[in-house]
């Protein structure tokens, strides 16, 4: 089969807009650098045109202020709209994330940023979180179910 450059780079290329998203279970690790420390997660895009994408994403808590504004931000505006409180860690709060946005739609604005070595990289902006509409069924993520037990919702 041929391959298609332009179309894998097209696939690929870190996306622009509002999409609804979950976190892909068992995909969160923190990381630490001299300079930096932060969370990496995946995501996966649950509707629209892009359905089906996983995106990797890097969000600081230390680093260069203005980028920490903006991930902080993000993350601080999720965890409220969904009402978790204080985590013991990173990999923690995004477990406890996930948990807690079942049941919910959730939009992050996605943007592309210069990353690490000149690359563009995908980052989040913004995130707003709403209840499904009363006719819609819970989001059931079958692909990503397996990647993490079962955990009450009890249990953060």
């Amino acid at each position: 089969m041929p391959i298609d450059f332009d179309d894998l780079a097209r696939r690929h290329a870190p996306l622009k807009g509002s999409f609804v998203i979950e976190i892909v279970p068992g995909s969160a690790r923190a990381f630490r650098t001299p300079k930096t420390e932060g969370v990496s997660f995946a995501i996966r895009i649950v509707d629209g045109e892009h359905k089906g994408r996983d995106l990797r994403l890097r969000l600081l808590i230390y680093g260069p202020e203005h980028i920490v504004a903006r991930d902080v931000g993000v993350l601080a505006a999720w965890a409220k709209a969904v009402e978790i409180g204080p985590q013991p860690d990173l990999e923690a709060a995004l477990r406890a994330l996930w948990v807690a946005s079942r049941g919910r739609v959730v939009k992050l604005s996605l943007d592309a940023a210069p990353g690490q070595a000149g690359t563009m990289e995908q980052v989040a902006t913004r995130c707003v979180v709403e209840p499904l509409a009363v006719d819609q069924p819970e989001q059931q993520p079958q692909s990503s179910r397996p990647h993490l037990p079962e955990v009450s919702d009890d249990v953060v």
